[in-house]
């Protein structure tokens, strides 16, 4: 079992029929295994960091009057909390630099290989986990760049992958870049853990089913614009004015709260 020094690892029972979810072009489409959250009543999420040289996630201490990772894990204790607890490892030489890349666009199919290649603990029965790359480099979908992703849960894989050069774009103040970043993580992580009504049955109707696993609350994370540039700006601004630091609405809450019984 991986350890808290080389990982982010949350802790939580299992969701029967856990699958994972993408946002932007053709990341639905990617295969994966299905096969891990199904057999084993307790289970694992560990989260995997890795990142192009230049391009590693953005860190408190700067700008940022907090490490924006404090979003991240409020939001995974606030998601998972009812039945587990959030272990957090924030050490930047937890992180895998992977280098210079070549490619400066990166297909679902590309993310795969740079997880086959890269990822360091394997899914078993009990343990599932995501990896999350950061590129210096944007998505490509259907041969075209899509300079407006800023992230993308590629199918049932567990993989994640964040685009620097759009998140750099977010908002002029650095505080909205770094929160930006990690609101963007989360929204993916959702995807990942089977928001909204794809993997999770939902309590009450809330899917916006117009634009695909997305929730129909605009002041939830997991609202289909909150995944845009321009929008995402916007209600990284809110959140960051309001001191609101648990950004899912009340029902996505309970569709995983309800999943996790």
């Amino acid at each position: 079992m991986p350890t808290q020094q080389s990982t982010r690892i949350l802790r939580a029972a299992a969701i029967a029929g856990l699958v994972l979810s993408g946002c932007g072009g053709d990341a639905d489409s990617a295969s994966g295994d299905k096969s891990t959250a199904e057999d084993t009543p307790l289970h694992t999420i560990l989260v995997e960091i890795s990142h192009e040289a230049g391009a590693a996630p953005y860190q408190g201490g700067s700008a940022a009057a907090a490490d924006p990772w404090d979003l991240f894990t409020t939001n995974m204790d606030a998601l998972i909390g009812p039945t587990g607890v959030v272990l957090y490892a924030s050490a930047t030489s937890s992180y895998q630099d992977l280098g210079d890349l070549p490619a400066t666009d990166f297909s679902a199919e590309d993310l795969l290989a740079l997880d086959a290649e890269h990822r360091q603990t394997a899914a078993e029965p009990g343990l599932r986990v995501l990896h999350v790359i950061w590129v210096d480099g944007y998505y490509e979908s259907e041969g075209e760049r899509q300079t407006g992703v800023l992230g993308v849960s590629v199918g049932d894989t567990g993989v994640i992958g964040m685009f620097k050069p759009v998140i750099e774009t977010l908002g002029a103040t650095e505080v909205v870049r770094t929160f930006g970043e990690q609101t963007t993580l989360i929204h993916e992580v959702g995807h990942a853990v089977g928001l909204v009504n794809n993997g999770v049955p939902m309590v009450v109707d809330h899917q916006d089913a117009e634009h695909g696993a997305h929730c129909d609350d605009d002041r939830c994370v997991m609202y289909w614009a909150n995944e845009g540039v321009g929008d995402l700006a916007e209600f990284v601004s809110q959140v960051v004015t309001s001191g609101e630091t648990v950004i899912f609405d009340d029902a996505c809450l309970q569709d995983i709260w309800s999943g996790l019984q």
